[in-house]
């Protein structure tokens, strides 16, 4: 089984739609169809999102090695991925902390100490 293919069946599995797995790695649904269909390779760095994402290692993303799945929940990077899209999009329609009711504000802090918590100190570089 090639790369691609690879790609395609853990995208199918975790029940994503290209789009969506476009959208998840910032990248164009072309992008991913390329990737699927063996026309084009995703980068090195896009391999180690991909590999956190559906919790496989890169040798199996790489060479289909099959002892070497993880699975240890969500990662790091799928974490700070999170936390960049929500970042961004609040600064994009305009959300402002004084806009916010008390509840959405402790949900929004809730989901920010979590994160931080996760990764630790790390985080608050962005």
């Amino acid at each position: 089984m090639t790369i691609g293919k690879r790609i395609q069946q853990l995208r199918q599995a975790n029940g994503i739609s290209t789009t969506g797995l476009a959208a998840m790695l910032d990248r164009t649904e072309s992008a991913v169809r390329m990737w699927e269909s063996d026309k084009a390779y995703p980068t090195v760095q896009t391999l180690i999102t991909l590999s956190d994402m559906f919790h496989v290692s890169t040798d199996y993303l790489l060479k289909g090695d099959v002892g070497t799945h993880q699975n240890d929940g969500l990662s790091a990077i799928c974490l700070m991925q999170i936390y960049c899209r929500l970042k961004a999009l609040s600064a994009e329609f305009g959300i402002m902390q004084k806009r916010h009711t008390d509840e959405n504000i402790a949900a929004m802090n809730g989901f920010k100490d979590t994160i931080c918590a996760t990764l630790g100190d790390d985080i608050r570089l962005i």
